[in-house]
């Protein structure tokens, strides 16, 4: 198995011991179908016992967000979902093992919105099973509209508004609201009147902050995929 992380000429052969892709792939379908079975009166503690069996590399500690079911995500290794986001029924998260998603406080993501950090692969490179990635980051209070896609290498600003059914393949500044295929800014978000931070501090929010891994935009990483 190889994966790649860098310039795009280097590669770099996994060890026995790494983790098996295809095997966390299974592992991942698993835990996913096992949360969606949970009922709407389940109770927290077990609701996010579940939650963490998708996610195994988030605190044991961290308390489940508002998660409406079905709920779909590919590898569940790099996903950071703070507790306040709420993610509504549908979302479909299509990970990789090596590029981050970042879902940030406050986040309201709507039904059947697909976020998509896995990239298509080099047509020279398609057959070996190697395919690309890129980190996603969904800075805080941000609003995604049912059935929007978020693509690979985006970051989306605090208090942005991304409406519904948008393909959004470019950043979105903060406190914006775009629309479209592909997504354009069409208007502005006023602040809350409660809301005196300015934008560059609300972009380093508490959340994430000091973790060597936080997604940042980032080059294109290439990893080697398997299809279950």
């Amino acid at each position: 198995m190889l994966f790649y992380v860098g310039p795009a000429t280097e590669w770099f052969p996994d060890s026995a011991n790494d983790i098996s892709y295809q095997s966390e792939q299974v592992r991942c379908a698993e835990a996913c179908a096992a949360f969606n079975s949970l009922g709407e009166n389940t109770n927290s503690y077990n609701k996010t016992a579940a939650f963490l069996r998708i996610f195994p590399s988030l605190d044991p500690m961290s308390r489940a967000p508002t998660i409406k079911t079905p709920f779909y995500v590919e590898y569940g290794l790099r996903v950071d979902i703070h507790p306040s986001a709420f993610i509504d029924r549908g979302c479909k998260i299509f990970d990789t093992p090596v590029a981050k998603i970042l879902i940030s406080d406050g986040c309201s993501i709507g039904p059947d919105v697909t976020i998509l950090s896995a990239g298509p692969p080099h047509p020279s490179s398609r057959l070996d099973g190697s395919a690309t990635g890129a980190p996603i980051t969904i800075h805080s209070r941000a609003v995604i509209g049912g059935r929007a896609l978020i693509g690979p290498g985006v970051t989306i600003g605090s208090r942005a508004v991304v409406e519904v059914g948008s393909v959004v393949l470019d950043d979105v500044p903060a406190s914006v609201k775009v629309r479209g295929n592909p997504a354009r800014i069409v208007g502005i978000v006023e602040k809350d009147k409660d809301d005196e931070d300015d934008d560059e501090e609300d972009e380093k929010s508490e959340y994430g902050k000091g973790r060597s891994d936080t997604p940042m935009k980032s080059e294109t990483i290439k990893w080697h995929h398997h299809v279950i």
